[in-house]
């Protein structure tokens, strides 16, 4: 049997059917996308002392360890922010995983108990303090990753 070029391809199954299927992406993928970006997030919550890692990259080489301490609130804001951001790309990220429609609520309430998890294990982790705030601001996450993404959340793999 010959080989099928890429012009027969797409005239066969159509140009837009075509691209949509050469931009799949294999569940097992996603799923590792997911667990990579989910462990990575609780390694950065648990993480102790974020400030170094935060005075490392996130602050520019000119400014000064003392500037850098009475920062104070701007990093709390960028600290809050980040919560919210990296807990809507979580909830994105779970939206696109290939699950049945009546199992994903098991994805939200894992996202909702990592929240609280990581917080709580934020205890031990030194110089770091868990906050009810923070969980809340991950819940707030959530609910914007939802937003953005509600048909991958509704629709049937």
């Amino acid at each position: 049997m010959l080989p099928i070029s890429e012009t027969d391809q797409i005239q066969a199954l159509g140009s837009e059917e075509y691209s949509q299927r050469r931009l799949q992406i294999s569940g097992r993928v996603r799923w590792a996308i997911w667990l990579f970006y989910t462990l990575a997030w609780t390694a950065a919550l648990l993480m102790p002392a974020p400030e170094i890692l935060a005075r490392a990259f996130l602050v520019p080489r000119f400014v000064s360890h003392q500037d850098f301490n009475d920062m104070g609130p701007p990093m709390t804001i960028a600290a809050k922010v980040l919560h919210v951001s990296a807990y809507a790309i979580l909830a994105v990220l779970s939206g696109w995983l290939p699950v049945q429609r009546r199992w994903r609520w098991l994805l939200l309430a894992f996202l909702s108990a990592h929240g609280f998890a990581t917080e709580y294990l934020q205890n031990f982790a030194v110089e770091r303090h868990p906050s009810l705030g923070d969980v809340g601001l991950d819940h707030a996450g959530v609910i914007l990753g939802l937003a953005v993404s509600w048909k991958w959340w509704l629709r049937t793999p």
